[in-house]
């Protein structure tokens, strides 16, 4: 009988250790949740390395029980989350009501850059906010409760930065810790209009307001003020637009903070306007290439000077030049040097900020 009942719970632990694995990997609909996700982050881009999991919900416990799933160690880079002596990879909480924090653990951390990617669904009431503590750098950081938040930082060789629990994520309710809400935030987008990036915010009601301050971030995490709004304290649903000059080509971030008249602030969500391709198009003509010449049809979204790279199949790379390219569509001239022997090729264009690489397949005569 002990038998039985002890293969039976194991089975309904494994059963239900599958469905909440199952659920990492389910888009949100309802779903109040936040997804952690730990990314190494170098010159090719930002890779997966581990992630871990939060919901909430009035039915579930604060308590360790089998809800959560315990973290299993791999060979690389583990993130999880600590509750009192367990690491966890998924973790189930009541809802928030006054405050909650959730201390993450990294172990086999190395020396590079990271990034921490925080995906908060459907946690947007209208009293609570998050921030991520870095207790390394000493840092509170915006967080969003219903978009993705990503934070870079780096490990070095000072031993803080490396440390196991040096991130937390915090909750706050203002009313429950006394405040008051100087505006209730219903939206926030962003686009591209005339040559500018058009910011526009909307609210559903204003209270002892003070002004709305702008903000914008290059890698959504470090922010500065582009301008100021006076608010209009009004009860009734409101919206507000401003223009932001500056080049249109890149990641941009934004966030709104409003500051009441006794100096409180509170954050909008952190909207999110994507780079735009600098190199939109490639064509080469002829292709197969003669006598080491053609022409290459570009359309590029970005002026400047583009760099020009052959590489063979087996990988080896030479640098064939500069070209200087205006925005939009041109023709430019290609021509190969002489060493260059007859086979298969990628012809790779890199734009100026290297941010946009586009490659075409040629084959040389």
């Amino acid at each position: 009988m002990k038998s039985f009942t002890y293969t039976r719970g194991l089975c309904t632990r494994f059963l239900l250790s599958l469905i909440l694995i199952i659920s990492l990997f389910t888009p949100a609909t309802s779903q109040v949740r936040m997804r952690a996700n730990l990314m190494i982050v170098d010159a090719s881009g930002a890779t997966l390395m581990d992630g871990n999991m939060t919901q909430y919900g009035a039915s579930y416990s604060n308590d360790i029980d089998n809800w959560d799933i315990w973290k299993l160690s791999n060979p690389g880079e583990n993130f999880g989350i600590i509750r009192s002596t367990a690491n966890l990879v998924v973790e189930r909480r009541k809802t928030i009501a006054a405050a909650d924090t959730t201390t993450f653990r990294m172990w086999n951390i190395r020396q590079r850059g990271y990034r921490l990617q925080l995906i908060l669904e459907n946690l947007h009431n209208n009293n609570l906010f998050a921030y991520l503590r870095d207790t390394y750098l000493n840092q509170d950081i915006p967080v969003s409760l219903n978009d993705t938040t990503n934070v870079d930082f780096t490990v070095g060789n000072q031993p803080g930065s490396a440390s196991a629990t040096r991130f937390q994520l915090i909750y706050k309710n203002i009313l429950a810790a006394g405040g008051a809400l100087p505006v209730q935030f219903t939206g926030i987008q962003v686009q591209r209009k005339q040559g500018d990036i058009q910011v526009s915010w909307s609210v559903a009601q204003e209270s002892n307001l003070d002004k709305y301050v702008v903000e914008h971030s290059a890698n959504g995490t470090h922010f500065s003020t582009v301008t100021q709004v006076s608010g209009s304290n009004s009860s009734l649903a409101k919206s507000y637009s401003v223009a932001d000059a500056r080049s249109t080509t890149a990641d941009h971030f934004y966030r709104i903070r409003a500051v009441d008249a006794d100096g409180k602030t509170q954050y909008s969500a952190i909207a999110r306007l994507a780079a735009t391709k600098g190199v939109q198009q490639l064509n080469v003509y002829p292709n197969p290439v003669a006598s080491h010449q053609a022409q290459l049809q570009l359309e590029v979204a970005q002026a400047g000077k583009y760099e020009v790279t052959l590489i063979s199949l087996n990988g080896s790379r030479q640098a064939i030049g500069i070209i200087a390219v205006p925005a939009g569509q041109s023709v430019q001239s290609l021509h190969l040097p002489a060493n260059v022997v007859p086979g298969v090729y990628r012809l790779q264009l890199a734009s100026p900020s290297k941010s946009s690489v586009l490659m075409k397949s040629i084959h040389v005569l």
